[in-house]
Protein backbone atom coordinates (compact mmCIF):
# COMPACT_ATOMS: atom_id res chain seq x y z
CA UNK A 1 0.00 0.00 0.00
CA UNK A 2 2.97 2.17 0.20
CA UNK A 3 4.50 1.60 -2.96
CA UNK A 4 5.05 5.42 -4.35
CA UNK A 5 4.09 7.04 -1.56
CA UNK A 6 8.00 6.67 -0.40
CA UNK A 7 11.29 6.77 -1.66
CA UNK A 8 12.26 3.15 -2.97
CA UNK A 9 15.74 3.16 -0.91
CA UNK A 10 13.26 3.74 2.16
CA UNK A 11 10.25 1.08 1.43
CA UNK A 12 13.12 -1.11 0.94
CA UNK A 13 13.94 -0.84 5.09
CA UNK A 14 10.01 -1.24 5.94
CA UNK A 15 9.91 -4.26 3.30
CA UNK A 16 12.71 -6.29 5.43
CA UNK A 17 11.32 -4.83 8.66
CA UNK A 18 14.62 -2.67 9.51
CA UNK A 19 12.21 0.54 9.74
CA UNK A 20 9.27 0.68 11.50
CA UNK A 21 6.93 3.26 12.09
CA UNK A 22 3.12 4.07 13.06
CA UNK A 23 1.00 5.54 10.14
CA UNK A 24 -0.81 8.87 12.24
CA UNK A 25 -2.63 12.07 10.88
CA UNK A 26 -2.13 15.68 11.45
CA UNK A 27 -4.58 18.56 12.65
CA UNK A 28 -6.58 20.24 9.68
CA UNK A 29 -4.90 23.47 11.09
CA UNK A 30 -1.19 23.01 11.12
CA UNK A 31 0.32 26.11 8.96
CA UNK A 32 2.34 29.05 9.66
CA UNK A 33 1.72 32.18 11.60
CA UNK A 34 -0.85 34.73 10.46
CA UNK A 35 1.72 37.19 9.66
CA UNK A 36 3.77 34.70 7.31
CA UNK A 37 0.21 33.63 5.33
CA UNK A 38 -0.64 37.16 4.81
CA UNK A 39 3.30 38.21 3.99
CA UNK A 40 2.99 35.10 1.33
CA UNK A 41 -0.16 36.54 -0.26
CA UNK A 42 1.07 40.11 -0.65
CA UNK A 43 3.88 38.53 -2.29
CA UNK A 44 2.36 37.76 -5.47
CA UNK A 45 3.53 38.89 -8.79
CA UNK A 46 6.87 40.58 -7.10
CA UNK A 47 9.29 38.01 -8.05
CA UNK A 48 10.64 36.20 -10.84
CA UNK A 49 13.17 33.41 -11.57
CA UNK A 50 15.95 34.37 -14.11
CA UNK A 51 17.99 32.41 -16.89
CA UNK A 52 20.59 31.95 -14.09
CA UNK A 53 17.64 30.07 -11.44
CA UNK A 54 18.55 33.42 -9.20
CA UNK A 55 15.32 34.89 -7.69
CA UNK A 56 14.70 38.32 -8.30
CA UNK A 57 12.46 41.53 -7.39
CA UNK A 58 10.67 42.09 -10.84
CA UNK A 59 11.04 45.86 -9.86
CA UNK A 60 14.83 45.57 -9.86
CA UNK A 61 15.72 42.95 -11.64
CA UNK A 62 18.25 42.09 -8.67
CA UNK A 63 18.15 39.57 -5.54
CA UNK A 64 15.88 40.68 -3.56
CA UNK A 65 17.27 42.67 0.02
CA UNK A 66 14.55 41.54 2.18
CA UNK A 67 11.53 39.06 1.77
CA UNK A 68 9.43 37.32 4.12
CA UNK A 69 6.83 34.79 3.39
CA UNK A 70 6.50 32.69 0.48
CA UNK A 71 8.40 34.39 -2.88
CA UNK A 72 5.69 32.17 -4.70
CA UNK A 73 2.32 31.66 -2.83
CA UNK A 74 0.84 29.97 -5.85
CA UNK A 75 3.11 27.13 -7.99
CA UNK A 76 1.93 26.12 -11.45
CA UNK A 77 3.05 22.73 -12.02
CA UNK A 78 3.12 23.42 -15.84
CA UNK A 79 5.09 26.63 -15.00
CA UNK A 80 8.71 25.20 -16.44
CA UNK A 81 10.59 27.32 -13.93
CA UNK A 82 7.73 25.29 -10.91
CA UNK A 83 11.31 23.17 -9.41
CA UNK A 84 13.17 26.79 -8.86
CA UNK A 85 10.27 28.26 -7.28
CA UNK A 86 9.55 25.19 -5.11
CA UNK A 87 12.73 25.17 -3.75
CA UNK A 88 13.08 29.42 -3.01
CA UNK A 89 9.72 28.92 -0.99
CA UNK A 90 11.51 25.95 1.25
CA UNK A 91 14.47 28.24 1.69
CA UNK A 92 12.42 31.11 3.02
CA UNK A 93 10.55 28.86 5.12
CA UNK A 94 13.55 28.01 7.13
CA UNK A 95 14.11 32.08 7.52
CA UNK A 96 10.88 32.77 9.28
CA UNK A 97 12.55 33.74 12.96
CA UNK A 98 14.90 36.58 13.50
CA UNK A 99 17.97 34.76 15.18
CA UNK A 100 18.00 30.88 16.65
CA UNK A 101 20.06 29.17 19.15
CA UNK A 102 20.63 25.49 18.62
CA UNK A 103 22.79 22.81 20.24
CA UNK A 104 23.01 19.49 18.13
CA UNK A 105 24.23 16.36 18.37
CA UNK A 106 25.77 14.91 15.34
CA UNK A 107 25.92 10.65 16.14
CA UNK A 108 28.15 8.17 13.52
CA UNK A 109 25.68 4.92 13.68
CA UNK A 110 26.85 1.55 11.68
CA UNK A 111 23.82 -0.55 11.04
CA UNK A 112 24.03 -2.55 14.30
CA UNK A 113 25.21 -0.17 16.63
CA UNK A 114 26.49 3.49 17.87
CA UNK A 115 30.03 4.20 17.67
CA UNK A 116 30.30 7.92 18.56
CA UNK A 117 29.09 11.67 18.37
CA UNK A 118 30.26 15.37 18.57
CA UNK A 119 28.13 17.79 19.76
CA UNK A 120 28.09 21.52 18.73
CA UNK A 121 26.14 24.83 19.38
CA UNK A 122 24.83 26.81 16.31
CA UNK A 123 24.08 29.91 16.20
CA UNK A 124 21.67 31.83 13.38
CA UNK A 125 21.57 35.59 12.37
CA UNK A 126 18.85 36.57 9.70
CA UNK A 127 19.02 39.27 7.58
CA UNK A 128 17.07 38.88 4.44
CA UNK A 129 14.19 37.50 6.09
CA UNK A 130 12.98 37.87 9.56
CA UNK A 131 9.89 38.21 11.73
CA UNK A 132 10.29 41.20 13.29
CA UNK A 133 11.25 43.11 9.67
CA UNK A 134 14.37 44.47 8.28
CA UNK A 135 17.63 45.85 10.31
CA UNK A 136 20.98 47.51 9.66
CA UNK A 137 22.54 44.71 7.02
CA UNK A 138 25.98 46.76 5.98
CA UNK A 139 27.78 43.67 5.16
CA UNK A 140 24.86 42.80 2.36
CA UNK A 141 24.26 39.18 3.59
CA UNK A 142 21.57 36.72 3.57
CA UNK A 143 22.41 35.03 6.94
CA UNK A 144 25.44 34.79 9.30
CA UNK A 145 26.22 31.86 11.17
CA UNK A 146 28.39 30.89 14.33
CA UNK A 147 29.38 27.00 14.54
CA UNK A 148 31.11 25.90 18.30
CA UNK A 149 32.54 23.07 18.88
CA UNK A 150 31.07 21.28 22.09
CA UNK A 151 32.15 17.43 22.90
CA UNK A 152 34.78 15.93 22.78
CA UNK A 153 37.53 17.20 23.94
CA UNK A 154 39.74 17.39 20.32
CA UNK A 155 36.78 19.53 18.75
CA UNK A 156 36.51 21.64 22.49
CA UNK A 157 36.59 25.61 21.16
CA UNK A 158 36.75 25.15 17.80
CA UNK A 159 34.26 27.86 15.70
CA UNK A 160 34.06 28.43 12.52
CA UNK A 161 31.61 31.50 11.26
CA UNK A 162 29.86 31.95 7.91
CA UNK A 163 28.63 34.58 6.13
CA UNK A 164 26.13 34.13 3.17
CA UNK A 165 25.52 37.00 1.28
CA UNK A 166 22.56 38.50 -1.09
CA UNK A 167 24.16 38.84 -4.11
CA UNK A 168 23.99 35.25 -5.90
CA UNK A 169 27.28 35.92 -7.78
CA UNK A 170 29.41 36.09 -4.35
CA UNK A 171 31.04 33.19 -2.85
CA UNK A 172 30.40 33.11 0.68
CA UNK A 173 32.87 34.27 3.26
CA UNK A 174 34.48 31.42 6.21
CA UNK A 175 36.73 31.83 9.25
CA UNK A 176 37.48 29.63 11.58
CA UNK A 177 39.22 29.43 15.53
CA UNK A 178 41.27 26.87 15.81
CA UNK A 179 42.57 27.06 19.82
CA UNK A 180 45.78 25.40 19.40
CA UNK A 181 46.83 28.08 16.57
CA UNK A 182 44.97 30.85 18.83
CA UNK A 183 44.08 32.62 16.15
CA UNK A 184 41.40 33.79 13.40
CA UNK A 185 42.13 32.30 10.20
CA UNK A 186 40.54 32.90 7.17
CA UNK A 187 39.29 30.32 4.80
CA UNK A 188 38.92 29.62 1.11
CA UNK A 189 35.14 29.51 -0.04
CA UNK A 190 34.50 25.92 -0.21
CA UNK A 191 32.04 23.52 -2.22
CA UNK A 192 28.63 22.97 -0.98
CA UNK A 193 29.56 18.79 -1.57
CA UNK A 194 32.34 19.15 0.94
CA UNK A 195 31.90 17.06 4.00
CA UNK A 196 30.63 18.38 7.20
CA UNK A 197 32.71 17.79 10.75
CA UNK A 198 33.88 14.60 8.72
CA UNK A 199 30.96 12.86 8.88
CA UNK A 200 29.25 11.46 5.21
CA UNK A 201 27.17 14.54 5.75
CA UNK A 202 28.19 17.42 3.42
CA UNK A 203 27.47 21.05 3.45
CA UNK A 204 24.36 21.14 2.03
CA UNK A 205 22.80 18.61 3.56
CA UNK A 206 21.22 19.83 6.50
CA UNK A 207 17.27 20.57 6.63
CA UNK A 208 17.79 18.00 3.37
CA UNK A 209 18.85 20.91 1.34
CA UNK A 210 21.01 23.96 2.35
CA UNK A 211 22.83 25.08 -0.35
CA UNK A 212 21.69 27.80 -2.73
CA UNK A 213 19.39 27.63 -5.65
CA UNK A 214 21.14 29.50 -8.35
CA UNK A 215 23.74 26.66 -8.38
CA UNK A 216 21.57 24.43 -9.70
CA UNK A 217 19.35 23.61 -12.27
CA UNK A 218 16.17 22.54 -11.16
CA UNK A 219 13.48 19.95 -12.61
CA UNK A 220 10.13 19.52 -11.28
CA UNK A 221 9.73 15.62 -11.54
CA UNK A 222 6.05 15.87 -10.23
CA UNK A 223 3.53 16.29 -7.21
CA UNK A 224 1.96 13.28 -5.52
CA UNK A 225 1.02 11.78 -1.73
CA UNK A 226 4.16 10.60 0.41
CA UNK A 227 4.08 8.90 3.55
CA UNK A 228 6.78 11.33 5.25
CA UNK A 229 8.20 11.61 8.98
CA UNK A 230 7.14 13.55 12.05
CA UNK A 231 8.26 12.43 15.50
CA UNK A 232 4.82 13.23 17.17
CA UNK A 233 1.16 13.80 15.30
CA UNK A 234 0.40 17.01 17.50
CA UNK A 235 2.86 20.10 16.57
CA UNK A 236 4.99 21.14 19.66
CA UNK A 237 4.07 24.84 21.48
CA UNK A 238 6.75 27.60 21.20
CA UNK A 239 6.92 28.85 25.27
CA UNK A 240 8.04 32.31 25.83
CA UNK A 241 11.16 33.18 27.27
CA UNK A 242 12.96 35.99 29.18
CA UNK A 243 14.97 36.29 25.33
CA UNK A 244 12.58 35.21 23.33
CA UNK A 245 10.88 31.77 22.59
CA UNK A 246 11.83 28.30 23.41
CA UNK A 247 10.39 25.12 21.80
CA UNK A 248 9.09 22.60 24.45
CA UNK A 249 10.54 19.25 25.04
CA UNK A 250 8.35 16.89 23.71
CA UNK A 251 6.76 14.57 26.03
CA UNK A 252 7.77 11.28 23.96
CA UNK A 253 11.03 12.20 22.77
CA UNK A 254 12.71 9.92 20.43
CA UNK A 255 14.15 6.63 21.02
CA UNK A 256 16.88 5.04 18.78
CA UNK A 257 17.51 1.73 17.55
CA UNK A 258 20.73 1.08 19.55
CA UNK A 259 19.40 2.63 22.53
CA UNK A 260 15.99 -0.12 22.52
CA UNK A 261 17.24 -3.49 24.10
CA UNK A 262 16.17 -6.33 21.37
CA UNK A 263 15.73 -3.92 18.37
CA UNK A 264 15.91 -5.57 15.11
CA UNK A 265 15.96 -3.01 13.06
CA UNK A 266 18.63 -0.69 12.16
CA UNK A 267 20.54 1.17 14.72
CA UNK A 268 20.05 4.28 13.43
CA UNK A 269 16.33 4.33 12.55
CA UNK A 270 13.96 5.39 15.82
CA UNK A 271 12.11 3.31 17.48
CA UNK A 272 8.86 5.21 18.46
CA UNK A 273 8.15 7.06 15.14
CA UNK A 274 4.84 8.91 12.99
CA UNK A 275 4.47 8.73 9.25
CA UNK A 276 1.85 10.72 8.25
CA UNK A 277 0.13 11.07 5.02
CA UNK A 278 1.13 14.68 2.58
CA UNK A 279 1.12 16.55 -0.58
CA UNK A 280 4.81 16.99 -1.82
CA UNK A 281 6.54 18.18 -4.44
CA UNK A 282 9.46 15.98 -5.91
CA UNK A 283 12.14 18.04 -7.57
CA UNK A 284 15.83 17.05 -8.98
CA UNK A 285 18.30 19.67 -8.46
CA UNK A 286 21.47 19.20 -10.63
CA UNK A 287 24.69 21.03 -10.03
CA UNK A 288 26.24 23.19 -12.24
CA UNK A 289 29.66 22.91 -10.55
CA UNK A 290 30.78 19.50 -12.43
CA UNK A 291 33.05 18.98 -9.47
CA UNK A 292 30.28 19.11 -7.41
CA UNK A 293 30.33 15.25 -5.00
CA UNK A 294 26.34 14.40 -6.12
CA UNK A 295 25.60 14.62 -9.74
CA UNK A 296 22.10 14.72 -8.50
CA UNK A 297 19.63 15.46 -5.82
CA UNK A 298 16.44 14.39 -6.01
CA UNK A 299 14.14 16.38 -3.05
CA UNK A 300 10.58 15.61 -1.45
CA UNK A 301 9.29 19.10 -0.04
CA UNK A 302 5.17 19.80 1.02
CA UNK A 303 3.37 21.10 -1.03
CA UNK A 304 1.72 23.66 1.77
CA UNK A 305 4.40 23.72 4.58
CA UNK A 306 7.50 23.55 1.98
CA UNK A 307 9.50 21.63 4.35
CA UNK A 308 11.69 18.73 3.18
CA UNK A 309 11.53 15.45 4.25
CA UNK A 310 13.66 13.09 2.22
CA UNK A 311 16.59 13.33 -0.45
CA UNK A 312 18.27 11.10 -2.62
CA UNK A 313 21.86 12.05 -3.48
CA UNK A 314 23.20 10.11 -6.77
CA UNK A 315 26.60 9.75 -7.10
CA UNK A 316 29.17 11.06 -10.43
CA UNK A 317 28.47 7.52 -11.57
CA UNK A 318 24.71 8.64 -11.63
CA UNK A 319 23.94 5.44 -8.41
CA UNK A 320 21.99 6.59 -5.51
CA UNK A 321 24.63 7.12 -2.60
CA UNK A 322 22.65 8.86 0.04
CA UNK A 323 19.31 8.94 1.75
CA UNK A 324 18.40 11.45 3.89
CA UNK A 325 15.38 12.11 5.52
CA UNK A 326 14.44 14.81 7.65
Amino acid sequence: EAKGLLPDAVLHHFQDGSYQAKISTLPNTLGWSSKFKSSSESNAGKFSIDAEDSLIANDTKAYPTFLYGYPFRQIDAKDPQAAAKVIYNFSYTLMQADDAEQHSTLNWVKPTEFERHAEFLGQLLFFGSRFSGPIANADAALRKNLIAGFSPTEIYGVVTLEWVYLDPKRWNSLWAYVPDLRRVRSLPAFGGSEDLFGSDLVHDDPYVFAGRGQYFTWKLIGAQDALVPYTSPNPRPLRRAEAGYLLDSPQHPLSMGWEKEGWKGKAWWPTNYNLVKRPVWVIEATAKDPEYTYRRQVLWIDRELYVAYYKEAYNRAGQLWRMLLN
